[in-house]
C-alpha cells in the first residue's frame, strides 16, 4: 500500500530510485559496496544471501522509500524470496508502488521523467 503523508510535499520515485533503494538495502544487508552490485547481480549466487537476508533487505527497501519519498510501501515478502537478482528486488519495489492506491501519480511521474529523457 503506498499513501502519502497529507502534512509533508511528496517527491515522487521514479524505476531508478527503486533500484537505487534496492541496492543501498542489499549493500547494507551483505556488507558490501555498492560498485560491486549491479541490476544482473545474483542475490543468492552471487551474494550468497538467503531468504532471512532478503526479508530484511525488504524492510530497508520500504524504510528508504518512506525516508526518501515521505511514501509508505509494503512489497509482497514472498515475491521478494523467490526474486533472484537485484534488479528484481527492485522491479517488485517498483511494482508495490505503482500497484498500490493513489499510483497514477508514481506512473505518471515516471512517464514524465521518461519522456524528458532523465
Amino acid at each position: 500500500m503506498v499513501s502519502a503523508d497529507p502534512t509533508r510535499s511528496v517527491v515522487v520515485p521514479t524505476p531508478d530510485d527503486a533500484f537505487d533503494c534496492a541496492r543501498a538495502a542489499v549493500c547494507r544487508v551483505m556488507e558490501i559496496p555498492p560498485d560491486s552490485v549491479t541490476a544482473a547481480t545474483r542475490l543468492a549466487g552471487d551474494l550468497g544471501a538467503d531468504s532471512l537476508a532478503v526479508i530484511e533487505t525488504a524492510e530497508l527497501m520500504e524504510d528508504e522509500i518512506t525516508r526518501r519519498f515521505r511514501l509508505r510501501v509494503s512489497v509482497d515478502d514472498l515475491a521478494l524470496v523467490r526474486t533472484a537478482t537485484v534488479g528484481g528486488l527492485a522491479d517488485e519495489l517498483w511494482r508495490s508502488l505503482t500497484s498500490a492506491a493513489g499510483s497514477r501519480t508514481v506512473r505518471s511521474a515516471a512517464a514524465a521523467t521518461t519522456a524528458r529523457g532523465q
